[in-house]
């Protein structure tokens, strides 16, 4: 009997371990909605910005940017910190530019910790009065 006293605590904090272990994501797939690449909007109208990801693992946030493809000027920004498996996205910017800007929406959610990010971006074209 106290043979497999050793083997059967082993077994158990082995188990403990792995039932603790969180499902680490390796991958995060994302699609944008809206803006749809080439979208133009008037003066005054909302650039939609929605997007979701999914990862096959908890994930660990997110960016979005909208920035100026030109000057690199950024006219909206959004982050997040909580991890999840999926993230779903729903916000609007009023464009109110005063010249024809061609505006890039970036999203890059973190897979990890290390470092490891996916991204996609589309662009959207915003008209002045």
């Amino acid at each position: 009997m106290k043979k497999l006293i050793i083997p059967i605590t082993l077994l158990f904090g082995l188990v403990a371990v792995s039932a603790c272990k969180k499902d680490v994501a390796t991958k995060a797939d994302i699609t944008i909605e809206e803006p749809a690449i080439g979208d133009t909007v008037q003066f005054g109208d909302s650039v939609h910005m929605e997007w979701y990801a999914n990862g096959d693992g908890e994930l660990h946030g997110y960016s979005v940017t909208l920035t100026d493809t030109v000057a690199g000027t950024t006219y909206a920004s959004f982050s997040s910190e909580n991890h999840a498996t999926s993230y779903v996205f729903h916000e609007h910017w009023a464009n109110a530019v005063t010249d024809t800007l061609t505006l890039r929406l970036k999203v890059e959610v973190k897979i990890d910790d290390n470092g490891n990010r996916a991204s996609k971006s589309s662009n959207v074209v915003c008209l002045p009065q």
